[in-house]
């Protein structure tokens, strides 16, 4: 869309529509690992493993 010139805003609103897609996605995977790895740990150890590398995902996800 750039290289042909089209109009800045709905180049920008493309971005914006982008930007939603990978959000919403990133909140399903998050949601997702929440409950298949955290929640379905087979040992309390394996549950806290998970959850601190979970938590260091969000932390870059949030940031």
């Amino acid at each position: 869309m750039v290289e042909a010139d089209t109009d800045c805003s709905k180049v920008l609103m493309q971005v914006v529509a982008a930007r939603s897609a990978l959000k919403s996605f990133g909140d399903k995977l998050i949601q997702s690992h929440l409950h298949d790895c955290i929640e379905h740990a087979e040992t309390e150890a394996e549950s806290r493993k998970n959850l601190r590398a979970f938590l260091t995902v969000l932390e870059r996800y949030a940031a």
